[in-house]
């Protein structure tokens, strides 16, 4: 069995002269991802490794998780193929995981997290909101073949 958890980033300001890869998250942002960081951790996963897209407000969103869910900053692991927005890449680095992680943990973008979402686990949503959360549950041994999944939605609609 294999695990993927996508996160979307957290709600991002649009204010300042920030270049896109610089936007930082909104307090609105910030209480959507402890929102749903808490939601996660109550589902008490062991993640086998955690990566974020390099994008400020995916980088936040991602350092509020490690800190909800107790994890060590050291184990985030930062990677350029996250910062997509068609899900070409995501999905490319997604099937090229090593086969020794179990459950994985996602921070990125949308249109990319909603793309592959319904790719994966049929028709999921429209959006995947800021801060929202798709699990994904796949039933093989290898990233490579990953085809279908069992699919939960946790959007911080739910728990408001």
């Amino acid at each position: 069995m294999k695990k993927l958890i996508l996160v979307r980033h957290a709600k991002s300001s649009w204010e300042g002269n920030y270049s896109d890869r610089e936007r930082p998250i909104k307090p609105r942002g910030i209480r959507d991802a402890f929102l749903t960081a808490n939601t996660l951790k109550n589902k008490a996963f062991s993640f086998d490794a955690v990566y974020t897209s390099p994008a400020k407000r995916a980088f936040e969103t991602a350092l509020i998780f490690m800190e909800v869910l107790k994890r060590d900053y050291d184990a985030l692991l930062t990677e350029e193929a996250l910062y997509d927005f068609d899900g070409r890449s995501l999905k490319a680095f997604i099937c090229s995981l090593p086969d020794h992680l179990e459950i994985v943990l996602v921070f990125g973008h949308n249109h990319a997290l909603t793309s592959l979402a319904n790719h994966w686990g049929g028709f999921v949503t429209d959006n995947v909101p800021t801060a929202g959360i798709v699990i994904l549950d796949f039933d093989v041994s290898l990233w490579s073949t990953i085809e279908s999944a069992n699919t939960q939605c946790l959007f911080p609609k739910q728990f408001r």
